[in-house]
């Protein structure tokens, strides 16, 4: 509980997640959740106790709209990325099938998207909606990414091709060096 407390602290008081978040729910997707870096960019920043500025990696934003087309995804994509261009914003709509996901989302659950994801300090997801309530999806919970843990998600542990790509991405992205505090598993 205390990891969940701290998160939801670092999200209400942090002006970006506020400003993001907003903008999100200017356009009607209130329900959407920031996932993955720029969530664990944030708490693992802040526990550093450095300045995070979101502006400078994608926002993995999923959400659900059933009714959406392609068409309309791609509008909305554009929208976005016209009118808040300082945010590089990543659209998902679980709807849909992502063609750059790895995998079929089309219908999944987002804790289950969430879950796929390479890293466990990774796979969290976050809304704050207009009340400040936060709603926090994170199926392996917050230790590893309030301890510093760098683990395979076990979708990536139970592969071995999948366990290359996912230290070959600790690599590509140079966590260890920005934050030594990390230890891999």
């Amino acid at each position: 509980m205390k990891y969940q407390e701290q998160l939801e602290q670092l999200l209400i008081n942090n002006p970006e997640i506020n400003e993001i978040f907003a903008i999100l729910r200017k356009f009607h997707l209130g329900q959407a959740y920031l996932c993955a870096g720029s969530v664990r960019t944030l708490v693992w920043n802040s526990l550093m106790q450095r300045k995070t500025n979101l502006k400078l990696g994608n926002l993995d934003i999923f959400y659900n709209a059933q009714f959406e087309s392609a068409e309309e995804h791609q509008v909305l994509t554009t929208r976005l990325n016209q009118s808040y261009s300082k945010y590089l914003w990543s659209l998902n709509n679980l709807s849909q099938i992502n063609p750059h996901a790895g995998h079929h989302q089309n219908g999944q659950a987002l804790p289950d998207v969430i879950a796929a994801f390479p890293e466990t300090a990774s796979a969290v997801g976050v809304n704050l909606d207009f009340q400040g309530k936060v709603s926090i999806i994170a199926p392996y919970g917050l230790n590893d990414l309030f301890e510093f843990k760098l683990v395979a998600s076990p979708n990536f542990l139970t592969d071995s091709t999948k366990l290359a790509q996912f230290h070959k991405r600790v690599e590509r992205k140079n966590w260890l060096t920005i934050w030594p505090q990390l230890t891999l598993s």
